[in-house]
């Protein structure tokens, strides 16, 4: 038997046992949800809670959703119920099958809804970035802009999610034909089709969200780049900023490997100059307020507790046995910095972007991540508990050895991230999409997928 004709029979056992109380909820739930998203619409479009950017992308975030439910009571209400009920379509078909005409119908609201869900996510991501550039730029993006402009932004979000989600589920759909019914030698007189997803959906979704995290980080080099080389860094230096911020985006990977080529040639020096290290001198109750001097140290059998970050990025900056007790980490990016051995305890990120700052042998409780992306930071024989990830994007940043408990994610998608013996406990991924992301040995308890292809 082929995949896809395996894949669809081990669908249909799931039909047959789950669908049933499924289809029940999407009657009732999708009205209420249609019922408080017109009430939020109408709220939102008064006057003077549309000349605001964050009321407009609660606007066209309520939009989105009432489309989405629409379209999932549409499916299971009046596709399904009215046709069986009233119409007796489906007494032709073997449970899970349709008519060929009903079936690309399906798949076409199926797209619909899940573009209405990637439009979601992008417009979360779109608000998060916006209220980071009114705190990096002091400047509002969408002020004395007309009204059009958003909603230029807003069409082509939804038309990318739909082209996106189009895509995806036309060209991964396994169209399968049978006369059979499953579990009975019943035979109908007419085709039948039902569809199942297979393999090329994965690599699709994985190739979108690896474009997506690209094109998302990408914007905020030169950030990072004002962050490590500009005035009030510890490392700046005008001339390499100028350099770097010269270098176009086609001829970087180009420009990486004839540095790391050169590098090996010992034709090019690599210079790190360091500041003193903080080594048994445990900070307690002060505050690193706009000071990448000092969080740039590294810290080393140096307990932290009750010292928060704010508006300090830090560059080399290692955490080695030195225990963080609640110390927020607020709008302080960190770079190339390893945290070692040290536990954290009620230590929310927030803002706090992470590059290369892989974290090992370091326990964690209440370390929430909120707004914070991280790239290339894997997290390595470190048990977490109460540590949810939101709005949290990340890319190449495994997990290893990472139980967790109570830590949901939460429109965090994530790319080439595997999970490997991390099982999640009491947990959940919530409209969190992620690809190329294998989970290997980790299968845990009471944990569940919303919304998370």
């Amino acid at each position: 038997m082929s995949t896809g004709e395996d894949k669809l029979h081990e669908a249909q056992k799931y039909v047959l046992l789950y669908l049933p109380p499924y289809r029940l909820l999407c009657m009732i739930l999708p009205p209420i949800g249609i019922l408080f998203n017109l009430f939020h619409i109408k709220v939102l479009l008064q006057k003077q809670l549309r000349s605001t950017a964050l009321f407009r992308f609660l606007l066209a975030i309520s939009l989105c959703d009432f489309t989405y439910l629409l379209v999932q009571f549409i499916e299971e209400f009046f596709i399904f119920y009215l046709r069986v009920k009233f119409f007796k379509l489906n007494s032709r078909f073997c449970d899970g099958y349709d008519s060929y005409e009903m079936l690309v119908l399906r798949l076409a609201l199926i797209t619909i809804r899940r573009a209405s869900s990637t439009a979601i996510i992008l417009l979360c991501l779109g608000l998060g970035a916006y209220q980071i550039s009114k705190l990096i730029f002091s400047a509002d993006l969408f002020q004395d802009k007309p009204p059009k402009h958003f909603v230029k932004l807003f069409s082509w979000t939804a038309i990318f999610s739909l082209v996106l989600q189009y895509f995806i589920f036309f060209y991964s759909a396994f169209i399968y034909e049978n006369q059979d019914c499953f579990g009975s030698k019943r035979k109908n007189i007419e085709k039948q089709y039902s569809y199942i997803f297979v393999n090329d959906g994965d690599l699709v979704i994985g190739f979108s969200s690896l474009m997506l995290a690209i094109n998302v980080i990408h914007p905020i080099v030169s950030v990072l780049l004002e962050m490590l080389y500009g005035p009030g860094s510890p490392y700046n230096d005008t001339d390499a900023l100028d350099k770097f911020r010269g270098i176009p985006k086609e001829s970087m990977p180009a420009r990486i490997e004839e540095n790391i080529r050169m590098i090996a040639k010992e034709e090019m020096k690599f210079e790190l100059s360091r500041k003193k290290d903080i080594v048994l001198s445990p900070l307690v109750l002060s505050s690193v307020v706009n000071d990448p001097v000092l969080a740039s140290q590294s810290i080393i059998l140096s307990p932290i507790v009750l010292v928060p970050l704010i508006f300090s990025p830090s560059i080399y900056g290692n955490v080695i046995l030195s225990p963080w007790v609640f110390v927020p980490v607020i709008i302080s990016p960190r770079i190339l910095g390893a945290v070692v051995l040290s536990p954290v305890i009620f230590s929310p990120a927030i803002l706090t972007p992470l590059c290369m700052v892989p974290i090992i042998l370091s326990p964690g409780v209440g370390l929430p991540f909120i707004l914070s992306p991280f790239i290339l930071s894997p997290f390595i024989l470190s048990p977490v508990v109460m540590a949810p990830l939101v709005l949290s994007p990340f890319a190449l940043s495994p997990f290893i050895g990472i139980p967790n408990a109570l830590t949901p994610l939460i429109l965090s998608p994530f790319v080439l991230s595997p999970l490997v013996l991390s099982p999640p406990f009491v947990s959940a991924f919530v409209l969190n999409p992620y690809a190329l992301s294998p989970a290997v040995l980790s299968n845990g308890a009471v944990f569940t997928a919303v919304l998370s292809p």
